[in-house]
């Protein structure tokens, strides 16, 4: 997952505990929060975040920031996505509109500049080093020894949503005679891509990981059940392992091997269902009253939010333990919350929020066992 957000944050740092009613592990600890940013990314110990048009690092273990980029507003940096020791982001020169994708290393401080392309650019995720990246309209593996250019359809097929599985880069693109935004399979040595879908149906929410895809297919009027897909890549097998029946949702599956989630809407109430793909078995984890959404699965935790508002004008973020199935809500219940933008790594979790005190947009972050 890998949004743009609209809000510039308001300068504000402090320290909000839960309240004291609500179901929370006391070795859960809000450690950090920090205002004027958006953005975030999470590896290990660092936090990555966009302010001011420039790009930060804050260590949580130190509390310490670093500066990636001090630009201001000659140039606009955003974040793209972080992996290991490596940081990616695009860089908009306001002077000229020139627009560059580059490579910061976390280790010496180095900023690499790898390809000048357009704006905005599209995340599909890093592994080893190297990153999917859609660069003027094509895919592209992108890493600080080389720049392969994967797919070579360029505007012809407007391209959505990627990642890398081995070999292949599966993607979502329009497909130029139907109108429809099918699945593809290029295989990045030749640039031979070709269809995994061929149904008449929009697809959307991709999910790669490994030897693994998922993804939702949209039905056509008047149905409105949305099918849910697991792709197995090297055999090429597609199978149908679960639907939902909320057109509205977006970004509402995920997928950590050997697991695949998502929310289910059965009749008034919302469920979580995991997945397990080798099995084929279909577990669900906790149903609720409320409306559940954008749940992400790392590790043994799967973090999701609520709309615990009538109005719908509130979410709240929880989590669920894999390991000891039990589940606690970490944000106070209360109209000023509007947690989004989920990241977790090992016992950290990062999200983008409303303080209670002020109802400015925040950044937070907190420790678990």
């Amino acid at each position: 997952m890998s949004p743009r957000w609209a809000v510039r944050l308001g300068l504000l740092l402090l320290l909000v505990l839960p309240a004291p009613s609500q179901s929370l592990e006391a070795s859960w600890t809000v450690v950090q929060i920090a205002g004027n940013a958006d953005n975030s990314r999470l590896d290990g110990d660092d936090v990555a975040y966009d302010r001011a048009d420039d790009i930060v690092l804050y260590q949580i273990s130190t509390a310490r920031y670093h500066p990636v980029t001090q630009d201001g507003s000659a140039s606009v940096d955003e974040i793209l996505g972080m992996e290991g020791n490596w940081l990616w982001f695009s860089s908009l020169d306001t002077r000229n509109w020139s627009c560059w994708l580059k490579l910061y290393d976390r280790t010496t401080g180095t900023i690499y500049n790898l390809m000048e392309g357009d704006h905005p650019m599209t995340w599909g995720g890093a592994e080893g080093g190297v990153a999917v990246i859609l660069i003027h309209d094509d895919w592209w593996l992108c890493g600080v020894e080389s720049m392969q250019q994967a797919t070579r359809s360029g505007s012809a097929v407007p391209k959505y949503e990627g990642g890398r599985s081995g070999n292949y880069v599966i993607w979502i693109g329009e497909h130029p005679s139907v109108g429809y935004s099918w699945v593809y399979k290029t295989h990045i040595a030749t640039t031979f891509s070709a269809h995994v879908t061929r149904e008449n149906r929009d697809h959307h929410s991709l999910c790669v990981e490994g030897d693994h895809a998922a993804w939702i297919q949209v039905p056509e009027a008047p149905d409105t059940v949305q099918s849910i897909y697991h792709y197995r890549v090297s055999a090429g097998e597609r199978r149908l392992v679960g639907t939902s029946a909320d057109l509205a949702w977006a970004d509402f599956l995920d997928m950590e091997y050997p697991s695949l989630i998502w929310i289910q809407k059965d009749g008034s109430r919302w469920k979580l269902i995991q997945h397990d793909v080798e099995s084929g078995m279909n577990t669900t984890l906790r149903v609720s009253d409320l409306r559940m959404l954008e749940p992400v699965i790392r590790g043994n935790r799967i973090l999701y939010l609520t709309e615990n508002c009538p109005d719908r004008s509130c979410t709240e973020l929880n989590v669920y333990d894999l390991t000891s199935r039990t589940h606690n809500r970490l944000t106070t219940s209360g109209s000023t919350h509007g947690a989004w933008a989920l990241e977790a790594k090992g016992n950290r979790i990062v999200w983008s929020d409303h303080s209670a005190l002020t109802g400015e947009r925040v950044l937070m972050a907190v420790e678990g066992p």
